[in-house]
């Protein structure tokens, strides 16, 4: 007589990971925590489809490989039956405000908001990990890393913001110098 058969448990196909969190961390570390966003969706959809791509390389041109990771997390999205989302709009506005960088002061803040189209993406990821895990682990727990990167991230934001804003005193030049002798 043989033993009933179990399958093994399903895993999330993506990166959990809480959208306050998201944002906090994409913020204090001006778009780097974005950076290993990608990296760790990568690098799940590598194991998924077993696909033979780089996390590291479709990472470092993440602002064209976004197309690619959008559209499949759309397509899972629409297996699993839950959801769909507007992948190519997401895409393009997560580029154009990841460029936004080059404006001039203070314009250039803009891209710090390149994380925004990032959230409707995490979210529909996060719904495929409730499909396939129901009550699969979030992500929604700072780590002592986590709380350290907080607190310098702040600091450096709250330094370039005020060198953004607050004026220097700067000598007028073409003045002409008055030396007595």
């Amino acid at each position: 007589m043989s033993e009933p058969r179990t399958s093994a448990p399903r895993q999330p196909w993506y990166f959990a990971v809480a959208t306050t969190k998201f944002v906090v961390m994409s913020i204090v570390t001006f778009g780097i925590y974005d950076a290993y966003w990608f990296y760790r969706q990568w690098q799940c959809e590598r194991t998924r489809t077993g696909d033979d791509i780089s996390p590291f390389w479709r990472t470092f041109f993440a602002p064209l490989f976004a197309f690619s990771l959008f559209r499949r997390i759309d397509r899972a999205s629409e297996e699993t039956g839950s959801g769909r989302f507007a992948h190519q709009l997401y895409a393009l506005s997560y580029f154009v405000l990841l460029m936004s960088f080059r404006l001039p002061d203070p314009y250039w803040l803009v891209s710090m908001l390149a994380f925004v189209p990032l959230i409707p993406v995490q979210s529909a990821a996060s719904r495929v990990n409730e499909v396939l895990v129901p009550g699969a682990p979030r992500n929604d727990q700072y780590t002592l890393s986590n709380v350290l990167t907080i607190v310098i991230g702040g600091l450096f934001l709250l330094l370039a913001l005020a060198g953004t804003f607050i004026p220097l005193d700067e000598e007028p030049e073409n003045q002409p110098v008055n030396v007595s002798v």
